[in-house]
């Protein structure tokens, strides 16, 4: 998968987040009036109504209590007025205590001014360890964005590696051919007797022609020239039907016939003319 589809992965996943999020709030401030005016149904919030009686109810109950109440204060009055004497000696001592809280709140300022200067000193260190942080995620972002960098470039060269494969892969299949073709080629090269080394040209094409004419000094005239791809230095056969009549080497070729001589060594019979001309017998 390519950056771009992941991002558009996150983003899709986001965006159904974001819309759950607004069903599950849509539902939720839903509400059935009916229910919360007059539900009685037992294990769920009870209805206005329900609730209007089990309030009117609960002002009766307090109404009754503020009356005990009263009754109870009447009587604490009184016991109040015996408590007053008490606590009057009970202030006095308080006083006392007072004073010695006093002493000790003067300590507990001076310990506050130490602590102080300690915070303020915890102060500057949190600010300069802050300061580190946001050096340290400057340096996180430029790694990230390095690391994105570096990770576009592995995609791009696994890209190349794999088409660099593809290539090779089609390389090897037409090597492989070549094997068989130049495998084919020497068995052709040595079913003819022929060698590498061999001189292409002086190799005569695939032709027929007829003998147009026979002159003296062995010579004769053909109908095959130039045209025809023959060169002086060819031979080729000579035949009158199914015999075989002899070999003769071209000596002169022009574009459209040639002369050429007899060699007395492969001599069969005797040329006449209009028999057949050929580089290959068979």
């Amino acid at each position: 998968m390519t950056l771009l589809g992941k991002i558009l992965t996150v983003l899709i996943f986001i965006m159904s987040i974001v819309f759950m999020s607004l069903s599950l709030m849509v539902f939720a401030t839903h509400k059935n009036w009916k229910l919360v005016v007059s539900n009685t149904t037992p294990g769920q919030t009870q209805g206005l109504v329900q609730q209007l009686q089990q309030k009117t109810s609960e002002v009766e109950n307090l109404n009754n209590q503020l009356g005990r109440l009263k009754d109870q204060y009447a009587a604490e009055q009184v016991a109040r007025s015996y408590a007053l004497s008490a606590l009057s000696t009970k202030l006095t001592q308080l006083e006392q205590q007072l004073q010695q809280r006093e002493t000790e709140l003067t300590n507990l300022q001076g310990a506050h001014t130490e602590q102080t200067a300690a915070l303020q000193t915890l102060e500057t260190n949190n600010n300069r360890l802050l300061e580190e942080v946001a050096k340290l995620r400057d340096s996180v972002r430029v790694a990230q964005n390095d690391r994105d960098s570096q990770f576009l470039k592995v995609v791009e060269l696994t890209d190349q590696l794999n088409s660099a494969i593809g290539v090779e892969r089609s390389l090897k299949e037409k090597r492989e051919q070549l094997v068989e073709q130049v495998a084919q080629m020497k068995r052709v090269m040595d079913a003819n007797g022929l060698t590498i080394n061999v001189d292409t040209d002086a190799i005569p094409p695939k032709i027929d022609g007829v003998v147009l004419a026979i002159g003296g000094k062995d010579l004769l005239e053909i109908s095959l020239g130039s045209d025809s791809g023959l060169k002086a230095g060819h031979e080729m056969e000579v035949y009158r039907g199914a015999t075989y009549l002899g070999r003769v080497i071209v000596v002169k070729a022009e574009p459209n016939r040639a002369v050429a001589r007899i060699l007395p060594e492969y001599r069969k019979g005797s040329i006449k003319k209009d028999d057949r001309v050929t580089t290959r017998l068979g």
